[in-house]
């Protein structure tokens, strides 16, 4: 095992202040046989949306390309409570993210 860090750009609008639980999962597209340990470095695509009024809901998406394959997607969904910090009771964001592995 290894330790990884992970830098992440992203664009959003909209605020809010909340604590969820988020229960999701991520599924490789490519062939079983061509699953490694190594595939976790590289670049995901994400989005994120979230309504808080009271509760909070949200989802949220990613999309990483592999080298070896068509790639990983995933997704959460985001469960709590939450307040809107601002005008209106949702948010959006998405970005980038790059994931290294230190040798």
């Amino acid at each position: 095992m290894r330790p990884i860090y992970t830098t992440t750009l992203s664009v959003g609008g909209g605020y809010d202040i909340d604590a969820t639980i988020n229960i999701g999962g991520s599924t490789y597209l490519g062939p079983v046989s061509e699953v490694t340990n190594d595939m976790i470095p590289g670049v995901s695509y994400w989005g994120s949306a979230a309504i808080a009024a009271g509760g909070n809901i949200g989802l949220t998406g990613f999309y990483q390309p592999t080298s070896t394959g068509l790639g990983v997607v995933g997704g959460t969904i985001n469960i709590g409570g939450g307040i809107p910090f601002g005008p209106l009771p949702f948010n959006a964001s998405g970005g980038v993210s790059t994931t290294n592995v230190i040798h």
